[in-house]
């Protein structure tokens, strides 16, 4: 095995080299990364088995954490990066570790640029290497192939599963049901269907848990144990474990990250399981998981034992819920407070803050209603305890005033005014043709 110091000088050695190819393109990789090329498949994807290709990169420290950790990745492995985007990890594995390194991308401009890197990172590395011919210690990078296609694709089926340590950056459940249109399975369903069909031995290392995988070896004979059956090797075809590689290791988040540890078990290339079911006739004999491949696209897993249907065991989901994106933990922040918002108001308890926002919002003629409503309510409250505001008094005392001089025309008999529809009543032939006519002067 190579000593760890020395892939720590090839590490460095390829950031250096990474910085060179930057100036060369005129951008640097997080530039790069923000462009509406790369972000492209973000929004949407112009294909009808895939909605969304969401971008996200580990980090260089991280990848070599993962190599290192997880991999124990060697010159004489096969590494793969699924979605490989603008190729970091399979550089990074091939410069650093000299072993053949492949990739695959659905988005043709990640693939593009990931290209530009490879070749401009040869150049810098065929410069190194005429500069140091004195050198023992020049180090073999190893072939890198890039391609641009879709995972579900026959087409690439074995130029994936021939790799041995496979990395899957599905974080953020974005190989799941975000990115997958109609009922043919998840990418994540896929990515189980690949890894079954690799040879004992194999890693696979993702940032999210593989549901579709079923029950790993321990997890079925756990089970096996309690319905009294007997524990057997070929109870399921992988087991796995789940690591740390510590925080700021991606793009999208400074928060710690994990990622799980697949290892391909059994013997021969087949991957088998074994029946749950107690009463099952044939619970000694293993299913094989794979199925026969139909159509352009691979074929997922078997969800049940061949001879008495019984389904596979579910895989045991984990309690953590996934790293949020900054945009998703906004939204999730905003509807947070609306909530919030909502059951205060429902209680009565509006913050000063609210009540501020809340106020410019009422139209005007509400306000006034308000208002008045309001003067109404008081008055009534003050009249009922005798307490009757000046404005009120005046009023009562124009009323009463008034009332007084009705009074006093009508006790001194003051003529009043007759109007035509009187003479007419009387059949009086004396009337003037005037509308009105005054019966007597006041004296």
């Amino acid at each position: 095995m190579i000593a760890f110091s020395y892939f720590l000088s090839q590490y460095s050695g390829i950031e250096n080299c990474y910085e060179e190819a930057e100036k060369f393109i005129g951008s640097t990789t997080e530039e790069i990364e923000k462009s509406q090329l790369v972000k492209e498949g973000n929004a949407k994807v112009a294909t009808t088995e895939q909605s969304f290709a969401m971008y996200g990169r580990v980090k260089m420290d991280a990848n070599e954490k993962i190599f290192n950790k997880c991999f124990d990745l060697k010159a004489t492995d096969v590494f793969i990066d699924i979605g490989h985007g603008i190729g970091s990890a399979v550089l990074q594995a091939a410069f650093t570790r000299g072993c053949e390194s492949r990739g695959i991308e659905l988005m043709e401009d990640r693939n593009l640029f990931a290209e530009h890197f490879n070749g401009h990172l040869r150049q810098q590395q065929m410069s190194e290497k005429g500069k140091n011919q004195s050198n023992i210690d020049c180090h073999q990078t190893g072939e890198v192939e890039l391609r641009e296609g879709n995972l579900k694709k026959k087409l690439h089926k074995d130029f994936i599963i021939e790799a041995n340590k496979i990395l899957v950056n599905n974080a953020n459940e974005i190989f799941s049901g975000r990115s997958s249109e109609g009922s043919d399975g998840s990418l994540d369903d896929y990515i189980a269907s690949l890894f079954a069909r690799t040879k004992p031995g194999s890693i696979m290392v993702t940032l999210e848990k593989i549901t579709a995988l079923g029950r790993s070896r321990s997890e079925a004979n756990d089970d096996r144990r309690r319905q009294n059956l007997i524990e057997n090797d070929n109870a399921s075809f992988f087991e796995y474990e789940k690591k740390s590689i510590g925080n700021c290791a991606v793009t999208w988040t400074d928060k710690d990250i994990d990622v799980w540890v697949y290892t391909r078990v059994g013997v021969g290339r087949d991957s088998v399981f074994l029946c749950s079911n107690k009463n099952c006739p044939y619970e000694h004999y293993t299913s094989v998981i794979q199925s026969d491949d139909e159509g352009d696209n691979i074929a997922l897993l078997q969800d049940s034992c061949i001879y008495c249907y019984e389904k596979r065991l579910a895989c045991k989901r984990t309690s953590k819920q996934p790293t949020k994106l900054e945009c998703q933990e906004k939204s999730q922040m905003r509807h947070k407070t609306v909530q919030n918002t909502k059951k205060r108001t429902s209680l009565g308890q509006i913050p000063k803050r609210e009540k501020q926002k809340k106020m410019p919002t009422k139209l005007k003629y509400q306000e006034k209603t308000q208002k008045r409503h309001k003067t109404v309510q008081n008055t009534k409250k003050r009249t009922s305890l005798g307490q009757i505001p000046k404005r009120e008094k005046q009023k009562k005392m124009t009323q009463n005033a008034n009332a007084k001089l009705d009074d006093i025309i009508r006790s001194k008999n003051v003529p009043q005014y007759k109007t035509e529809s009187s003479f007419n009543s009387d059949n009086s032939k004396e009337s003037s043709g005037d509308e009105f006519e005054l019966k007597e002067n006041l004296h």
